[in-house]
């Protein structure tokens, strides 16, 4: 089961802020706030830093590849922070059948949709034109690649910096990434800075 979420993202802005008209357009995404963490989490796989617990909390994940796509029984959460050197990614995955996950890929660049994983796509222009994605499965083995546009795809390219880790327990299992804007192609600004975010989550327990 693969579920999805698409979002724009605000980063250094106040709740209150105005929506540029040309997201606003876009009614089939989500606008959700990144929000600035004093003192950055120990990345250790877990959302149980003080920081996490200022994070909003998005948790409308839907059925992927679905002509009528509904809100996904395999419940996800997202969370987002951030600071002057990089942005955090929390992700929180229920699960009912944990006995049944799935992992594979044991190496960098080897994991992939058919096991318990993520893929996120972070596009820090919001043009949705090209992006960088990271991927992270159930044991941290971690992937990357970066998309220029719709005719350069950069399969070979690794960001240097970015972490991840991930820890299993009970009826869940979370993924804390660390991704410093040296791994990017754009910092954020300071005033606001409107980033477009997808997160995709390959389930295989059931």
């Amino acid at each position: 089961m693969k579920n999805v979420t698409c979002l724009v993202a605000l980063l250094g802005a106040a709740a209150g802020a105005t929506l540029p008209a040309a997201a606003a357009l876009q009614n089939e995404i989500s606008l959700d706030f990144a929000v600035r963490a004093e003192a950055e989490p120990t990345l250790d796989g877990r959302l149980d830093d003080a920081a996490w617990t200022k994070a909003v909390v998005h948790d409308r994940f839907y059925d992927y590849y679905k002509a009528n796509p509904k809100l996904s029984a395999n419940r996800s959460e997202l969370r987002l922070l951030y600071t002057d050197s990089a942005l955090w990614i929390g992700l929180t995955h229920y699960d009912s059948h944990m006995e049944g996950l799935k992992v594979l890929a044991t190496a960098r660049d080897s994991v992939g949709w058919h096991e318990d994983s993520d893929e996120v796509y972070v596009d820090p222009f919001g043009d949705a034109i090209g992006y960088t994605k990271l991927l992270v499965n159930a044991a941290g083995v971690i992937g990357d690649m970066r998309r220029i546009d719709g005719s350069v795809s950069l399969g070979e390219w690794s960001g240097l910096a970015w972490r991840a880790k991930t820890s299993v327990s009970g009826d869940r299992w979370e993924v804390e990434i660390r991704l410093p804007y040296s791994d990017l192609q754009k910092p954020p600004v300071p005033g606001g800075a409107l980033w477009r975010l997808c997160v995709t989550r390959f389930s295989w327990t059931t």
